[in-house]
């Protein structure tokens, strides 16, 4: 992966996306979920200045005013089309107030310099090329496009941002057209009243205690990440005493106001801790004498269902490796519903909290676990054959899979069931992460 620059400048789309792709082509298909769009609404199309220049007043202003680490977006689109670069995509953005996610997994967020809302500044010529160019990537990379409006707070509207000018299904359609130009661009229609909540804007900058969604989840797991501890109820989606707690707790550490109300300053600071957060480092004690029981340091993630990935693999592994098995998909880097099923009957046995969710104390129990009793007789048995022995994919008696040789063995065994007369044992082959099944009749095998 590249080094990012800042305030570094393209002429166009086309340059920056070339320059992006080679650089943070693969950071973007592993950590990025959505690609953000904003209007800048001050500086506008009437300021003065290149867009460069307008892009450090905006970061001075972040830094100095709002008491930020840098300045929000990743890139800044001017007028012209010119596209500067901001904050490093390494690191959360300073988007919409609790969808900015995480280190690991977050969005790409992009300002057009202008006001965009109705009967102000139009978006058009080399700014829409840019901006719809630079959303296209994403989007041919399966990111979602969001726009600001969409980002609700409590269901309401925080902004009409990227503008009341532009409307979501004409960007979207440029977007999505293989043969995008600029030259055959058609005017946005007007955005329908219905879909800019006004009455919403000014009520819709905070959450508090009481409040319920998805808003109030992304905040728990970012507090969660950055260490403020919630655990009595976890991610729960409601905003009660335990959470208000925990940002009263996180505003304290950053000296900023202490009111329990996570707004726009609460969730920057927030997102300052996430970005210069090194995980708990996590390793076995010292006196441990083999390799196998030596856990290398390394920054561990928060893991949910929908993640995907190394640490996924990671998690999985521990998994298998603790017991817990993976039989349909095994260890794929992917976090569906088997690793999800897996996980809550880990953390059950852990005597942790079952939600799901692979946190810091789940990374420890998995590294190192508690002793567990066994619900499986066959657990540390191998299956051992006499002679040549068929195997099958399904328990049956004909249209074997293969043969296991005289004293070869499965070293995994599952359990044990009835195929019509007789009984197989059910064994999983690791290396190809499958499952057969194999006669359990002691004339031609036995259990070691």
């Amino acid at each position: 992966m590249g080094k990012w620059i800042k305030d570094k400048v393209f002429n166009n789309a086309d340059e920056f996306i070339s320059w992006l792709d080679d650089n943070f082509g693969e950071f973007i298909d592993e950590h990025i979920n959505d690609n953000h769009i904003h209007h800048t609404w001050a500086p506008n199309h009437s300021s003065n200045g290149s867009t460069l220049q307008l892009h450090r007043n905006m970061r001075n202003y972040h830094v100095n005013t709002n008491g930020w680490n840098d300045i929000a977006q990743n890139i800044t689109i001017g007028k012209d089309g010119v596209i500067v670069t901001g904050r490093t995509i390494e690191v959360m953005p300073v988007s919409a107030l609790s969808y900015n996610g995480t280190r690991d997994l977050h969005p790409f967020a992009y300002e057009m310099i202008g006001n965009f809302d109705k009967g102000n500044d139009k978006l058009e010529g080399y700014q829409l090329e840019s901006a719809i160019k630079v959303s296209k990537y994403f989007y041919e990379k399966s990111k979602g496009i969001v726009f600001h409006r969409e980002c609700l707070i409590n269901g309401k509207q925080p902004k009409s941002c990227p503008g009341t000018g532009i409307e979501k299904d004409w960007f979207m359609d440029m977007v999505k057209d293989k043969n995008f130009g600029i030259d055959n661009v058609s005017e946005s229609p007007e955005v329908k009243e219905e879909d800019i909540h006004r009455e919403d804007i000014q009520s819709a900058n905070y959450l508090q205690n009481g409040d319920k969604g998805i808003e109030v989840k992304n905040l728990q797991k970012r507090l969660i990440k950055a260490g403020y501890e919630l655990p009595k109820f976890g991610v729960d989606e409601h905003f009660g005493d335990e959470t208000e707690s925990a940002v009263r707790e996180m505003q304290k550490k950053n000296k900023i106001t202490v009111d329990g109300l996570y707004g726009s300053e609460s969730e920057s600071k927030l997102s300052d801790e996430l970005s210069k957060l090194v995980e708990e480092k996590v390793e076995e004690p010292k006196n441990s004498k083999t390799k196998s029981e030596t856990i290398e340091k390394e920054s561990r993630p928060l893991l949910e269902k929908g993640d995907k990935g190394k640490w996924v693999k990671e998690a999985q592994t521990l998994l298998v490796k603790n017991g817990y098995k993976l039989p349909k998909y095994g260890i794929d880097g992917d976090y569906g519903n088997e690793t999800l099923s897996q996980v809550k009957k880990f953390q059950k046995d852990q005597g942790l909290k079952s939600d799901g969710l692979i946190g810091k104390n789940s990374w420890a129990k998995l590294l190192k676990p508690n002793p567990r009793k066994s619900k499986n007789p066959y657990d540390g048995k191998s299956v051992v054959a006499k002679v040549d022995v068929k195997f099958y994919d399904s328990p049956r008696w004909d249209n074997h899979s293969g043969i296991c040789e005289a004293g070869q063995s499965f070293p995994h065994v599952l359990g044990k069931c009835k195929t019509g007369n007789g009984y197989h044992y059910v064994v999983m082959n690791s290396s190809k992460n499958k499952r057969y099944y194999i006669t359990a009749n002691s004339r031609y095998t036995y259990l070691k």
